[in-house]
């Protein structure tokens, strides 16, 4: 009687099971019942460099927001697990900015239908580049490590601000608080027709510049002219300068907008927003209060974090 084995494997099966023949041969004929057909394999076990990742969340991401992508385990010869395994933390999920740390990512599920599938989210609050390094037992999943870059969220009233450059300095602060280079309450002035330019500085909740464009091209309109979700309300006072309330728009007072061109300036975030030249733009001497709104996620409006600004515009020579 001979005592046999072998060794077997089989590659790249999505499948819970599937079937192989083993033929038996002495000096190359078949032996009595050979070959024997119907014998079983499944699977092997979870390994690292099959294994790998998908979903859109390894490409990109936003601020804030919970992400999800998924682990899809294989074995050693790239068949598809079917059992998921019992210690999730064999799962190492890290996260990196600029080599730094940032908040792990975490395994929240593991479906096994019919294939071993790992739910894995994560959330960051910074609008950067990321490195994302899966390993599972000590090794790189395959596809390790992903760059997601996440973007900024929505615009938020309270951190964005309107300022007579396109300059942001960070010793200033936040950006929550009007100053150099934020607009004052003084007048600039113009002749009417002249351009002018001024710059909206877009922040989100997290105090992330805006990634994403928010709005380019002729924003027209006499009253109210918008922005993806920015507004701007011309008001123009019928008073002697000198008597202007700074704060209040008062009751006499007309609406008189002018054309906009609104455009990405230089950086994220930055928007140049000019007043039109001649009849389109303001043609009309007096002083205008200029107030700056956004609608937010939830709907409501509010106003920039230094609300306004204060125009003269002096009469046509």
């Amino acid at each position: 009687m001979y005592q046999m084995q072998y060794t077997a494997h089989a590659t790249g099966y999505d499948a819970q099971t599937w079937e192989f023949t083993v033929d038996v041969t002495l000096n190359g004929n078949h032996i009595r019942d050979s070959p024997f057909a119907g014998v079983g394999m499944s699977p092997a076990t979870t390994e690292a460099a099959h294994t790998n990742a998908r979903g859109d969340a390894l490409i990109r991401g936003s601020a804030g927001m919970t992400h999800m992508f998924e682990v899809f385990a294989r074995d050693a010869f790239d068949n598809a697990v079917t059992e998921c395994v019992a210690d999730w933390s064999a799962f190492e999920l890290q996260l990196t900015l600029a080599g730094d740390p940032a908040p792990a990512p975490v395994v929240r599920g593991c479906t096994a239908d019919p294939f071993a599938r790992y739910e894995v989210e994560y959330r960051v609050t910074r609008a950067a580049d990321f490195t994302l390094y899966t390993t599972f037992g000590g090794d790189a999943v395959s596809g390790s490590p992903h760059t997601i870059t996440v973007g900024s969220s929505v615009a938020r009233a309270a951190m964005s601000f309107i300022s007579v450059t396109g300059e942001y300095r960070e010793d200033i602060g936040s950006g929550l608080v009007p100053g150099a280079p934020a607009i004052s309450g003084d007048f600039d002035t113009l002749g009417a027709g002249e351009v002018y330019t001024f710059f909206l500085h877009a922040f989100d909740e997290f105090n992330n510049r805006l990634t994403q464009n928010l709005c380019a091209g002729d924003a027209t309109g006499p009253e109210t002219v918008s922005c993806l979700g920015f507004a701007f309300r011309w008001c123009r006072l019928d008073r002697n300068l000198v008597a202007i309330n700074a704060v209040t728009c008062h009751t006499n007072v007309r609406e008189d907008g002018p054309s906009l061109n609104i455009e990405p300036a230089e950086g994220s975030g930055v928007y140049r927003v000019e007043t039109a030249p001649g009849a389109s733009g303001l043609v009309r001497s007096g002083g205008y209060r200029v107030d700056v709104t956004i609608v937010q996620a939830d709907g409501t409006v509010a106003a920039l974090s230094n609300s306004h600004f204060l125009l003269a515009v002096d009469p046509a020579v």
